[in-house]
């Protein structure tokens, strides 16, 4: 062979052995990596996108509660009488507007509120009012662009039930509205007779409104929708997305989770029979993955062209996409995982296993010991790089001193937003309260050991649902460290509090107002309040800790009567500059609750030493068939307080009144399937539920069956 040939020969083995070995790493690329980050991208954004459901499902179903509360709340309101409602005077509709006005006016979210009288055809708003020639003709203050008279009239005239019509355009003092939901209810609720209908109007876009910070860039592509009964579009949360109400209708129907183009996840609210779904489109989610498949593309042809020199700049590039992908996934992660902290930070969880639930939906890790630093300083950027900087140092003695041994994955620290955004925050987690403490000393030490601009307010130790109190303690510590006259770091009991031997007495004596206030309990509510007003004589000049609890304690009170109807302004900030008169706050603040103690008692004597327990029982058969009956409204009924006649219930009945009621109505749901052949929506709205679905999961948690099941097998049997 000669040199030529051999020349010729080497080169094609270097050749052979170039492609070879190029060829591995990309066809492992190509048939393993890259569809196990397009499962990986699906796999996230479902979990993301359940986790945005289920805070839809939360916010509508708490805005429905609401408003089916209204019925029973004009039914059962004393001041409405039926003279306002028949030939009643211009001052009597003046009273009947103001009263529709505390019950439902408060409500920011409703845009009208009508209340119609079958029998006279006039309609009652809180506004004016309207008779029936007024309503729903063309160019009236007050109609449906395509909904004629007739057959407006006639729906509220048959209306029997609970029902709710898709957005559709409104005409509202000559302003046209094109997506107004009208929600109707009979008044009493179930009563085919009854001659009331409350008639509510709410924007579809406020269905949608608490989703703004999930529907951000990274929520691109991605829609939501509430349906009803038949799976029919009530309310979209985005109309260009280019689905069809038949199309989201069958796709949810089909009961398919992944549909070509679409991920698709749905609820059931507990209300009215409805669904939520979100459809995420994964054209959206894969633009990136086919970016670096093109990027991938180029660079093989470069490869291939370039020798070495490009095969090593592959193996520093071609992951750089892959990596950037990645990261925004993980973004759509980090932004519900701080929404998350923001929650346990605003005290909306208050059970270990609500907190467990949402940080395993929010990927989120936190261990038994949990505490909140809250940093400020004047300048923002300047803040964060010098939280940064101290991170660093108190991380490096802190891996220096574990060593190693695993115990250094037993402890986190995050950095969320928080409920202030001139905050930075941190919220340290360990799984021992030793190496809790040791860190914060840690922090301290190494806070002290240098210069730095903004200040450290420190709080208590606390379990992960009380991580609410600890963030409020480091609060007000932060706030008496900007008092002193340069920065430093301050743990909450090194606050100078007069007369008060520990922050934790005050902020527990809070927890039992807030109690008082949910249970309507006008002689705890006092009580709680004296010992109150003496913590906060004790406070008199902590002026900073003195603010954060008093806006509190008095904001409680204040939203309490704003939802009865009055118009108690909030508390946001206390000036600086302004000196405070202690005496006028802690009397203004006495005197509400005082008022507020005296208006839930007024007219109701305490029954419950003469209560007998058959009574009770009599009550809860008479009125089974009314999905509002609850204890409160048992309470209310017997002149009782909410936890008297729970004590009362389970003491003489043997069982809690929840328990007794289910049983109750499970027993009359059975008469209803032996001795008629009524629906089970018309069975579940006679023993007292809104929808066939909730009749079907209290009668299979009794009885081991659905009530389909229970009448087939009495066909059987016969």
């Amino acid at each position: 062979m000669n040199e030529k040939e051999r020349r010729k020969s080497s080169y094609l083995k270097f050749l052979f052995s170039y492609v070879i070995v190029f060829l591995l790493p990309v066809m492992v690329m190509l048939i393993y990596f890259y569809p196990a980050v397009s499962r990986n991208m699906n796999e996230s954004a479902l979990i993301a996108g359940k986790h945005s459901l289920t805070l839809l499902k939360n916010s509508v179903d708490t805005q429905f509660r609401m408003i089916s509360n209204y019925p029973s709340a004009i039914w059962m309101d004393p001041d409405i009488t039926a003279k306002m409602l028949h030939d009643g005077s211009s001052y009597d509709h003046y009273l009947l507007q103001t009263e529709l006005k505390k019950i439902a006016g408060t409500n920011p979210f409703l845009e009208k509120v009508l209340l119609f009288n079958r029998n006279d055809g006039l309609f009652f708003g809180t506004d004016t009012l309207y008779s029936s020639w007024e309503i729903n003709n063309p160019g009236s203050a007050f109609f449906y662009d395509n909904w004629d008279k007739e057959a407006f009239m006639t729906y509220f005239l048959g209306l029997k039930k609970m029902d709710v019509r898709e957005a559709e355009p409104v005409f509202m003092n000559q302003t046209l509205m094109n997506d107004i939901i009208t929600i109707s209810l009979p008044i009493p609720v179930g009563n085919p007779q009854a001659e009331l209908v409350l008639i509510v109007l709410i924007r579809e876009k406020n269905l949608f409104s608490d989703m703004g910070s999930l529907q951000g860039e990274e929520g691109e592509g991605s829609f939501f929708a509430v349906l009803d009964e038949k799976n029919r579009p009530i309310a979209l949360s985005a109309h260009e997305a280019g689905l069809t109400e038949e199309t989201i209708t069958g796709l949810v129907e089909s009961g398919i989770k992944e549909n070509g183009q679409y991920l698709i996840s749905s609820l059931d609210s507990n209300y009215y029979d409805m669904k939520y779904v979100i459809i995420q489109d994964k054209t959206k989610i894969q633009q990136g993955m086919n970016r670096v498949s093109r990027n991938t593309l180029v660079l093989f042809v470069l490869l291939l062209a370039g020798g070495a020199v490009l095969i090593w700049s592959f193996a520093h590039i071609s992951y750089k996409p892959i990596l950037l992908l990645k990261k925004k996934v993980s973004s759509r992660e980090e932004q519900l995982k701080n929404y998350f902290f923001t929650q346990c930070m605003g005290g909306v969880f208050t059970e270990e296993e609500q907190v467990r639930e949402n940080a395993e939906a929010c990927s989120a890790v936190l261990f038994p010991w949990n505490c909140c630093i809250v940093c400020q300083g004047k300048d923002r950027e300047n803040q964060k790089a010098e939280v940064t900087a101290i991170l660093e140092k108190v991380t490096q003695k802190w891996l220096s001193m574990m060593g190693g041994g695993g115990k250094e994955k037993q402890f986190l620290c995050y950095r969320p937003e928080g409920l202030n955004k001139e905050y930075e925050t941190l919220l340290v987690s360990a799984e021992e309260e030793g190496m809790l403490e040791t860190w914060i000393k840690m922090f301290r030490e190494v806070y002290q050991s240098e210069t730095y601009s903004f200040y450290a307010g420190i709080g208590r130790s606390a379990a992960p649902p009380d991580i609410h109190t600890s963030y409020m303690l480091s609060v007000a510590a932060v706030e008496y460290a900007m008092t002193r006259k340069r920065p430093s770091a301050v743990s909450y009991d090194c606050i100078e509090v007069k007369r008060v031997e520990n922050l934790n007495e005050i902020f527990e004596c809070g927890r039992h107002l807030e109690i008082a206030v949910l249970r309507k309990n006008g002689a705890e509510l006092r009580s709680c309040t004296g010992r109150m007003i003496k913590y906060l004589e004790g406070l008199r000049g902590a002026e900073e800790t003195y603010k954060v609890v008093y806006r509190n304690m008095y904001n409680l009170l204040a939203r309490e009567w704003n939802a009865r109807g009055a118009k108690k302004e909030y508390i946001y900030t206390i000036a600086d500059k302004k000196r405070l008169d202690y005496e006028v706050m802690e009397q203004t603040f006495s005197l509400l609750a005082d008022q507020l103690s005296r208006m839930w008692e007024e007219g109701k004597p305490e029954k419950g030493k003469d209560l007998d327990i058959r009574d009770v029982f009599r009550y809860m058969e008479e009125n089974a068939g009314d999905y509002n009956l609850s204890l409160q409204s048992a309470a209310e009924q017997f002149g009782m307080s909410y936890s008297n006649l729970s004590h009362y219930f389970k003491n003489s009945a043997g069982m809690n009144f929840s328990t007794w009621l289910e049983h109750l109505r499970v027993e009359k749901a059975k008469e209803y399937l032996e001795n008629s052949e009524d629906s089970l929506e018309k069975i579940a709205a006679e023993v007292g539920y809104s929808t066939a679905n909730g009749l079907g999961r209290v009668f299979k948690k009794h009885c081991g069956m659905t009530p389909g099941e229970y009448r087939k097998s009495l066909r059987h049997s016969e």
